[in-house]
């Protein structure tokens, strides 16, 4: 059977199975799972640790956890996400924030 443009022959792409090998290296990833995230608790706690360490080990546990934050910029009434913006529009933001040396805020508010 002839396949047309756009279309896939079986057997095309990722294969479905995973083979023994990589499936028990899953396994014993996950089974270590505990360890790790105790590891990463013990560095946030350690004040002894460089904070730069502390901080990355804590947004890695609540970037896993929550998900990653979007960056939001405040323009007008609301917060909107950068990828909504154009060019000269991200460039204006910039200048005026050059200009007047101010820090919005620009949390979410429900």
């Amino acid at each position: 059977m002839a396949v047309l443009s756009g279309q896939f022959a079986k057997g095309d792409g990722r294969p479905r199975n995973v083979n023994a090998e990589t499936r028990k290296f899953r396994e014993l990833c996950r089974f270590k799972t505990p360890t790790a995230l105790k590891l990463l608790c013990d560095i946030i706690e350690d004040e002894e640790e460089h904070i730069k360490l502390r901080m990355d080990a804590a947004k890695y546990i609540l970037d896993q956890g929550h998900g990653k934050a979007p960056n939001f910029i405040a323009i007008g009434d609301g917060p909107i996400l950068p990828e909504q913006l154009g060019l000269g529009q991200l460039d204006a933001l910039i200048l005026e924030h050059l200009a007047t040396d101010t820090v919005k805020d620009i949390t979410p508010h429900e």
